[in-house]
């Protein structure tokens, strides 16, 4: 929404030109406060809005038991209420007479435009519950995992996947606002996304444009894979930001899994903990990280989430590649049950304790790159056209 409103530099240049232009003085004026009365208009929308956000992140504070993240909401609370204030004192003002006064007025406007840049950070701190799930126990669960994801990705992932879909029912109509960052649904809710837009678009056109030939079906797949050679499942381009968003919390939360110690040399590990490392080596095996079972609620117009999940899954891997060039599960030794003790019990620390890694602005924005996935599966899975949606989000690609 603070898109909309013209810096104070090209309202000036606007007074100048209009100046400019007419041989009556007043007549420019006239001009430069028609356009000042729209600029106004455009600052009491975005009040409005704001105002609407405050009470529904209120009604979310109210209900939490979060004591933690309640002093931050409060916070951005407090800031949002100043901006209201601001912008309803300016509004309130005259209109200016001059193109001094122009000036002054053009610059207060703006200046009222980063004070809302940090109100969508509300829905960010409102609690959600992160579960993490627990690891495979037996052999036949391990089993059944690593033959979905064979099934589904066609080698098993070495990496991070982001999986998951948001239940959003019917769907007649989205649209997109540029100055929220924000979803519109059947004008009965909204979503505000916690990926810049052009993040969204490229999620969106991959979860659009994926294809199995084999099964003649479109799997949806986000995720990235490090083994014998770097994959992007589906049609994830390898090179965009999220990739290499994936890449990199692959990198080091399978330090955390496997004991190493490079860029974690100096980490403070969550409740002092050392991670362990085996002694034999332990060649053939890998680690894949999932982030999913996003869940969504409305809440008073404003659909946020509530839930997430995360896990490692620690697994023997065959010395021959998929077909793909990626690692695929050694099933002989998932039959004898091999185990790597050191390596699951870091798997399980992680899963308990991530929470605390997620602190890492890195983890967090993996977190909100998958819940932004399941939302825009949600909306594939409603006939939305996403391939469209992600040209509005980003009109460069």
């Amino acid at each position: 929404m603070y898109g909309r409103i013209l810096p104070p530099i090209l309202l000036l240049a606007l007074i100048l030109a209009a100046t400019q232009s007419f041989a009556d003085p007043q007549s420019a004026i006239e001009q430069m406060r028609h356009r000042i009365e729209s600029e106004r208009q455009q600052c009491l929308d975005r009040a409005l809005e704001l105002d609407q956000r405050l009470q529904a992140v209120d009604t979310a504070r109210k209900a939490s038991a979060a004591s933690a993240d309640r002093g931050e909401v409060d916070e951005h609370v407090r800031a949002a209420q100043a901006t209201l204030k601001y912008i309803k004192d300016i509004v309130g003002r005259d209109l200016p007479r001059t193109a001094g006064e122009a000036e002054a007025y053009a610059r207060a406007l703006d200046q009222s435009t980063p004070r809302t840049r940090g109100v969508t950070e509300i829905i960010r701190v409102t609690p959600t519950m992160t579960m993490a799930v627990s690891a495979p126990a037996t052999v036949s669960e391990l089993k059944a995992r690593v033959d979905e994801w064979v099934t589904n990705y066609k080698s098993t992932p070495q990496g991070v996947v982001l999986e998951d879909v948001a239940n959003l029912g019917d769907i007649r109509s989205v649209s997109y606002n540029a100055g929220l960052n924000a979803l519109a649904l059947d004008d009965r809710a909204v979503y505000f996304l916690k990926t810049p837009p052009w993040t969204t678009a490229v999620l969106a056109r991959a979860i659009a444009q994926d294809y199995d030939e084999e099964r003649r079906l479109n799997p949806e797949r986000v995720g990235v894979s490090i083994g014998r050679t770097f994959i992007a499942y589906g049609k994830f381009p390898k090179d965009s930001d999220v990739a290499q968003d994936l890449f990199m919390v692959d990198k080091f939360l399978a330090e955390i899994v496997f004991g190493e110690r490079r860029w974690t040399a100096s980490y403070k590990f969550a409740d002092k903990y050392l991670p362990q490392s085996s002694a034999d080596g332990d060649g053939n095996v890998a680690v894949a990280f999932r982030f999913y079972r996003f869940k969504f609620e409305v809440d008073h117009g404003v659909i946020r989430s509530t839930r997430n999940g995360f896990d490692a899954t620690v697994y023997p891997t065959s010395k021959n590649p998929a077909k793909d060039g990626g690692g695929q599960p050694d099933y002989e030794a998932i039959k004898r049950g091999t185990r790597y003790p050191a390596y699951e019990a870091n798997a399980k620390h992680l899963m308990a304790n991530i929470d605390y890694y997620r602190k890492e602005p890195l983890v967090q924005r993996v977190f909100d790159e998958g819940e932004t996935a399941a939302f825009l599966r949600g909306l594939h899975r409603a006939h939305v056209d996403l391939v469209s949606l992600a040209r509005k989000m980003d009109p460069s690609n």
